[in-house]
């Protein structure tokens, strides 16, 4: 970015701060697919998070999306790889986990286009990740 972008890139930025728009805070990180390092990304998160009401909720979320991502995905496999993205507001905050895929993914809203049912233990993440995401809705 040359110096003149940066000073105009500044000023409006100041001025959005002034007029009470706050841009987000941004965190994004990789981590290789090993299951040690789902801890690792968990306590990123907990780190980034400090002192926002809902951290402990944010990091269960995380670490159920980081064990599907390592479960269910090329993530897990050796040389896997999967990115944990951080945003912070004042008062809100958002997260994302990026995997590699799989080649067993279902179709959005199941096979049939309704939501699935969960009979098993597998797919109790989905429920619990569902719980806390309109817990705070």
């Amino acid at each position: 970015m040359l110096p003149i972008e940066a000073a105009a890139a500044a000023v409006a930025i100041s001025r959005q701060l002034e007029s009470g728009y706050h841009a987000p805070l941004v965190w994004r990180w990789p981590f290789a697919g090993e299951r040690e390092e789902g801890a690792t990304a968990r306590r990123f998160v907990r780190y980034l998070l400090t002192g926002f009401p809902a951290v402990n909720d944010v990091e269960q979320v995380a670490g159920e999306l980081i064990a599907n991502a390592l479960t269910h995905t090329r993530s897990g496999a050796p040389g896997g790889r999967f990115v944990v993205e951080v945003r912070r507001w004042p008062e809100v905050a958002a997260l994302t986990v990026t995997d590699q895929g799989g080649p067993n993914e279902p179709p959005p809203g199941g096979r049939s286009g309704r939501r699935a049912r969960v009979r098993t233990a597998d797919g109790a993440g989905a429920c619990l990740l569902v719980g806390l995401v309109r817990r705070h809705a």
